[in-house]
């Protein structure tokens, strides 16, 4: 019976992991939609203005990380005060932190001049970031709950919603009209979340020590994803400053579909992972490295740079059809996919170091890759390279990235080293090997 439950959890996680990828495909067109009604210049300020709501969602500090694990374990010894005092905690500890970010961003907008546009994106993400800190709590509390089917019904309707929403309103109002429709997809979604299940707000109260309980095992497990966040978001800010919003626009579309070639290996992680941790207690054996690390790392190796190539080849085309204002940013997107690779090549670690409980020392090792692309981004911008030199910088932090993690991963396990090394001979003779060919058929690529 054990056994048949495992398998019905798995199956659920599987229908999880490919809802999330399919509300990322339907997501790509809302994008698509957003570019196509919104200029440039107000897309750049959207793509902004989105990065405030993406750091609101850690700002929980680790909390909801922790009571999406601690929660099975309650409900499995049947501790309902436990699961009350968890829920109530976190959720009131995430809410109270980001109000008080909410009222740092108004204060900086009546201090500073930020322009109209921006002043009002930024206004509009306050109510934005506390939803979205409420749906991520009922997210992570459906996650230990184990709801992983009403939670892959809950991708769908978000996309299918948001898609006609974000015309409509985007249409109508412009930017306003883009913040207003993600909140009310967010909410839509909620209201089918919570429809027959537990209130909506936990009625025990805050409790202090549970909450600083919850930061000590939730943190060094967020602490990995807050990293990663300022990676892919720091230089924004940096763009603005240096460049326009339209050059933002253009990066943040871009990005957008650099983050759609990568959802193929991540929904693999997302598959893969519950088994890796399953298996922790093997994390020192070389048969559990080659299964859980190697064979996926060489799976992706070979498989992104065909959906590498294919994008770099296919986005020229299809921007000159859909979205003509946005062609300028073939050169920096394609710069952006090849640099994608060495990121695409850590998401097989992350499993690894975490069976191993090595998230924190991972976080650490990852300061010296953003800390040296955010060095590098800058220097680019200011020797006028603009958006081109700030795709190469990124992808140089992406294989900064790849060999830190790697260097991690021997220091603490040195029985790996010559695995380790063919790994790394592999991959980058793969990727020599795939330059070289773009290069070669750059000018085909032209004539497209």
């Amino acid at each position: 019976m054990a056994g048949l439950a495992e398998k019905g959890v798995h199956g659920q996680v599987v229908r999880y992991a490919m809802s999330s990828f399919s509300r990322h495909l339907l997501s790509l067109i809302t994008s698509f939609v957003r570019a196509k009604l919104l200029a440039p210049e107000l897309y750049g300020i959207w793509v902004l203005v989105k990065t405030f709501p993406a750091y609101g969602a850690h700002l929980h500090l680790g909390t909801q990380a922790a009571m999406y694990y601690r929660l099975p374990q309650h409900i499995a010894n049947g501790e309902h005060s436990h699961i009350a005092a968890t829920e109530a905690t976190s959720l009131w500890g995430t809410i109270a932190i980001n109000l008080l970010f909410c009222i740092a961003i108004v204060a900086s907008v009546v201090t500073f001049d930020f322009g109209d546009e921006l002043e009002i994106g930024l206004l509009l993400a306050c109510p934005l970031i506390l939803i979205t800190a409420y749906y991520q709590h009922i997210n992570n509390r459906f996650k230990g709950m184990r709801l992983f089917n009403k939670l892959a019904v809950s991708h769908y309707l978000f996309a299918l919603f948001s898609l006609p929403v974000t015309a409509l309103l985007t249409w109508l109002y412009g930017l306003i009209g883009v913040l207003i429709a993600l909140s009310l997809s967010f909410i839509a979604t909620l209201v089918y979340l919570l429809r027959g299940h537990q209130a909506w707000w936990p009625i025990s109260d805050f409790k202090r020590s549970v909450f600083v309980d919850l930061i000590r095992m939730g943190f060094p497990i967020v602490l990995l994803s807050i990293i990663t966040t300022f990676m892919m978001t720091g230089d924004r800010f940096l763009i603005v400053y240096h460049l326009e919003a339209s050059d933002l626009g253009l990066y943040g579309l871009a990005v957008i579909v650099i983050q759609t070639v990568l959802k193929v290996p991540s929904v693999s992680r997302e598959v893969i992972e519950p088994e890796t941790m399953a298996q922790a207690h093997n994390h020192r054996e070389i048969a559990y490295f080659d299964r859980f690390y190697g064979a996926p790392l060489l799976y992706i190796a070979f498989l992104v740079p065909a959906l590498i190539g294919s994008a770099a080849f296919t986005l020229g085309p299809v921007l000159r059809l859909v979205l003509p204002d946005y062609v300028d940013v073939v050169p920096t997107a394609q710069i952006l996919l090849w640099g994608a690779y060495f990121l695409a090549l850590t998401y097989p670690a992350r499993g690894i170091v975490v069976a191993a409980g090595l998230q924190t020392q991972m976080a650490l090792y990852m300061v010296a890759p953003v800390a040296l692309g955010l060095g590098l981004t800058a220097a680019v911008l200011a020797a006028g390279y603009g958006l081109e030199g700030v795709a190469f910088s990124k992808g140089a932090t992406f294989a900064f990235l790849y060999l830190a993690i790697n260097l991690l991963i021997f220091r603490n396990f040195p029985h790996y080293g010559v695995a380790i090394l063919r790994y790394l001979a592999i991959t980058g003779a793969l990727f020599f090997y795939c330059s070289v060919l773009a290069i070669s058929c750059a000018g085909f690529g032209d004539d497209l």
